[in-house]
């Protein structure tokens, strides 16, 4: 009977005294490399050593260890070395350089050692309530230059003996903080941005407009004459964005422009301007002097155009026809138009203007002028 009860208490004892499967340590590994891959991103190619874990259960933990750091290496962003406390043949094969039977160059040669960059150190400890055993692994990686953790993990694993069912719970405060502060960096720099960019651009809430312009030309003709104009211009815009837009226009115009005029001299004045000279008869036959003066006036004419414009810059054109002798005057126009909010333009520019009136005329003049969007 007493070895009966031995057996039992024996066998009670094995099983709450079991330990994590091969696949439950695997598994926590695999997790906790992706999460520090996945959360530190900040430095590639550095170099990773175990420093220290202390291990408080039966758990195997260089098992634990080897799975996480073979995660860690498969990702190609770190190397891991094992040059300090671990294979002591990495120093015993240093040892050999002063060893006649051995060919000296086929020995290590001093400063060939990588020192590690970051340290990954631990701790697994193990509690049992009842028929529940709780497991937690600590991890810490810490950069050995500055001293700093820059990665943390805290692993919780509850496992029922009665059911053996498991749960995972994790937590990594160090890096979670750090996380947030970069998060709230982005998005306040992302609401400034936003903020900057309305301030510079005005809303533009539709694409159509209805148009309505003005402006004044000073000008002067191959005859070195100075030239005035005025156009008023009624039309359609459309608009893709604060860049770009083209505008279809009807257009009414009044200029001054020069037109030849004829006047007469009669044979009277002429005799009385050659009183006392001998008569020609051919100034006695040509009785009228026909002489061209130019006369300055207003002309009006009506026509279309179109418009594009290009950020700041646009280029138009157009035809304007004659109201009084139906001749043609063709436009071009460039220049720079300027936003007065989201509803008008200022316009500076140039000119020029192919006439056909009495011949072939030329003009070129400076534009400044309003267009409205409505």
């Amino acid at each position: 009977m007493r070895k009966i009860t031995t057996i039992v208490l024996l066998l009670i004892s094995s099983i709450l005294a079991q330990d994590l499967s091969y696949q439950e340590i695997q598994n926590i590994a695999k997790e906790s490399a992706d999460d520090f891959l996945k959360e530190y991103t900040e430095r590639d190619k550095a170099t990773l050593i175990v420093s220290s874990f202390k291990n408080d259960t039966n758990i195997d933990d260089e098992i634990f260890t080897r799975a996480l750091l073979r995660e860690i290496r498969k990702s190609g962003r770190y190397n891991l070395v094992n040059s300090v406390g671990g294979d002591s043949m990495v120093y015993d094969a240093r040892g050999l350089r002063n060893n006649e039977e051995f060919n000296p160059e086929t020995t290590t040669e001093k400063g060939e050692l990588v020192a590690p960059d970051i340290s990954l150190s631990g701790k697994i400890s193990k509690s049992t309530n009842g028929d529940e055993e709780t497991y937690l692994f600590l991890l810490t990686l810490t950069d050995i230059k500055t001293g700093l953790v820059i990665w943390d993990r805290d692993v919780i694993l509850s496992k029922n003996l009665t059911t053996s069912s498991t749960k995972v719970t994790t937590n990594t405060p160090a890096q979670t903080q750090v996380q947030k502060k970069a998060e709230e960096k982005v998005e306040k720099k992302t609401q400034e941005l936003s903020q900057v960019k309305r301030k510079e651009l005005p809303p533009l809430p539709k694409n159509s407009y209805f148009l309505f312009g003005f402006d004044g030309e000073v000008g002067a003709d191959g005859e070195s004459n100075v030239l005035y104009s005025g156009d008023l211009r009624v039309g359609y815009t459309y608009r893709w964005n604060h860049s770009y837009a083209i505008s279809v226009f009807g257009m009414y115009r009044f200029w001054n422009d020069f037109y030849p005029q004829k006047t007469t001299t009669t044979s009277s004045s002429k005799n009385s301007k050659s009183r006392g000279k001998p008569s020609n008869s051919s100034d006695d036959e040509d009785n009228e002097d026909n002489q061209e003066e130019k006369e300055n006036k207003f002309v009006h004419g009506v026509g279309g155009g179109v418009q594009i414009k290009m950020g700041y810059f646009y280029l138009g054109g157009g035809l304007i026809i004659d109201l009084e002798d139906t001749y043609f005057n063709f436009l071009g126009e460039a220049g720079l138009a300027f936003p007065l909010g989201s509803s008008a333009n200022l316009n500076i520019g140039a000119r020029y203007t192919h006439s056909q009136s009495d011949g072939v005329k030329n003009r070129f003049g400076g534009v400044i002028g309003f267009s409205f969007f409505i």
